[in-house]
């Protein structure tokens, strides 16, 4: 059987590089009949199909192909066929939702989500509300706390009378709303459910609890009061906090038992005022001993500590200087100048802190700030005998142009093409631009006959320093009453709103899916598909050497040659 299948391929092989892709096909099928689930064959006869233009018969063989590699768990591959399937019918919304959900067990979150709504409406379009949905149901599963999806679903669950559905929807929002802090938002979230069903007492149950649960009182006897204006059945509902009695266990207590122990430990405290323990006396004993080992270890940076070299004992100071290595490291320079300006302005003798701040500044070209800083820290280096510091410092600062004298730093002249683009408020020109290597191959490949969409997915990279950002500055602002909707507000615009708000963390991309996308699209031929998913992979240094290879080669079958000479380079260095 298996030479029967090799001489069928060889022989279906021969047939294409001859061009015959009709008979080559028939001896594909050939194999099929002995394999029907060889995926390999049944993408090899789809290609040959679609370059036929026979759409619809390789479309149904790259499903099939699709479905087996996912009940094979070869996740990847299945994506790649299923992206195959939409470029030659952007219409196929069952392989479009297959798509999303296999991106999104692949924690492509992103790229699940922008699938899924686009599938959704798609359906919306047909009008087959019930599919969409299903969607939205799948979309509330991706991303549990976004609130906008569930609002979509609750007006779903609206339109065909599924008020119950709906409703659940709605004090899952609200719930996230309390979650946040957002006690306004979410009393109005909760009225509008309400007004769905005025005998749905369990929700008003629910919402008080929830509402008292979180330490509003005050705002679940407001709502109560609400539903009962509506329906005044919900007086039934109590908006008394539930008391829990604690102390029951100890008043049903033996008297006579508590008595007891209390004398007992009132003795036992006069025992330990009136003899030490020794046992402690020992442990104080040898902590100091480990103490003045560890001076003793100490002593050769004794010097060091007399100098500033070590961290003033300033509340939270360790802190912030590790937030601003953080943030220089990542390239977020104007957060990491403020984090050491705050640095500096509680430890103005803090030469480290100096130095690490001028470096921020360099740059940013921020010359005139560089010039006063240096010259505070030849001060503090002076002062703190430490003149390898200023040395080091001095020799930096003269390779970037900067005159030094024994009283003064000059810093250089701004060059020409820098005061052009203040002037002019635009970008540098393509000579004084810096660009990175990734940008600079973008540029070249944008710049070749052809090459439009090969970069097309640059701008979805994972921008790590956008993240550390939020992590680092942001979380806590996006939290502020600064979305506190006023009543007059739509639904959509409070739901909105919020979202906006919500300090969320986003994880970073999968790495590992978009090398092994890239290696599936490039067997498969899906060379611009496959150039995607390799610079994306290139933003994780494990893949980096590989993907400058990778991305060289499909240059090369591309035809970029000059493209692939600039990745062999980058990948060699």
């Amino acid at each position: 059987m298996a030479a029967d299948r090799q001489k069928l391929i060889r022989n279906a092989e021969r047939l294409v590089s001859r061009g015959k892709l009709n008979a080559a096909i028939d001896a594909y099928l050939k194999v099929l009949d002995l394999h029907s689930d060889d995926t390999t064959t049944l993408n090899r006869v789809g290609d040959l199909y679609a370059r036929l233009q026979r759409l619809a018969e390789a479309i149904e063989l790259f499903k099939r192909a699709a479905e087996r590699f996912s009940e094979e768990g070869f996740f990847v591959k299945a994506i790649a066929i299923y992206k195959k399937i939409l470029r030659l019918d952007p219409a196929q919304l069952e392989a479009a939702e297959s798509l999303a959900g296999l991106q999104g067990r692949q924690g492509l979150i992103n790229d699940a989500r922008q699938q899924f709504l686009a599938v959704a409406e798609g359906y919306q379009k047909r009008g087959d509300i019930k599919s969409t949905t299903a969607v939205h149901r799948k979309l509330v599963d991706l991303e549990p706390n976004d609130p906008a999806h569930r609002l979509h679903l609750a007006e779903l669950f609206k339109q065909q009378d599924q008020i119950l559905d709906a409703m659940d929807q709605y004090g899952a929002i609200a719930e996230l709303m309390l979650a946040h802090g957002k006690v306004a938002g979410a009393m109005t979230v909760c009225r509008e459910a309400f007004e769905l069903d005025h005998s749905n007492l369990n929700f008003v149950s629910s919402v008080v609890d929830e509402l008292q649960r979180v330490g509003h009182d005050e705002e679940a006897e407001q709502f109560l009061q609400f539903a009962i204006d509506r329906n005044p059945d919900a007086a039934k509902v109590s908006a008394e906090p539930e008391v829990v009695e604690e102390e029951e266990i100890i008043l049903e207590a033996d008297e006579e038992s508590v008595e007891e122990h209390e004398a007992e430990v009132a003795a036992a405290e006069e025992t330990a005022k009136a003899e030490p323990d020794t046992h402690e006396l020992e442990l104080e004993a040898e902590e100091e001993e480990e103490f003045e080992l560890e001076l003793e270890d100490f002593e050769p940076d004794a010097e060091k500590e007399a100098v500033g070299q070590h961290l003033p004992e300033i509340e939270g100071f360790k802190e912030l200087l590790i937030e601003a290595d953080v943030l220089a490291r990542y390239g977020l320079e104007d957060k990491a100048a403020e984090k050491l300006e705050e640095i500096i302005g509680l430890a103005p003798e803090h030469l480290d802190s100096h130095r690490q701040l001028i470096t921020v500044y360099l740059q940013q070209q921020e010359v005139g700030r560089v010039a006063e800083l240096a010259l505070i820290a030849k001060q503090l280096a002076e002062a703190q005998k430490r003149p390898e510091e200023w040395e080091s410092l001095e020799k930096q600062l003269v390779g970037e142009g900067f005159g030094v004298s024994d009283t003064q730093v000059t810093p250089p002249e701004i060059p020409a093409a820098a005061v052009q683009q203040d002037l002019t408020g635009g970008e540098a020109t393509a000579e004084t631009e810096d660009l990175s290597w990734l940008d600079e191959a973008g540029t070249a490949a944008s710049a070749e006959p052809g090459a439009e969409g090969v970069f097309e997915s640059e701008a979805e990279f994972f921008d790590l320093a956008s993240e550390l950002e939020k992590e680092l500055g942001e979380g806590e602002d996006l939290l502020e009453d600064e979305l506190v909707a006023p009543e007059e507000q739509s639904l959509e615009e409070i739901v909105e709103g919020f979202k906006k708000g919500m300090a969320e963390t986003l994880s970073a991309e999968d790495f590992d899916t978009h090398y092994n996308l890239g290696i599936a699209y490039r067997e498969m031929g899906l060379i611009d598909e496959a150039i995607s998913e390799f610079q994306l992979a290139a933003k994780d240094p494990r893949y980096l050497v590989d993907c400058c290879s990778l991305l060289a080669a499909c240059f090369v079958e591309k035809g970029f040659p000059e493209l692939a000479i600039k990745w062999y380079n980058e990948g060699l260095s």
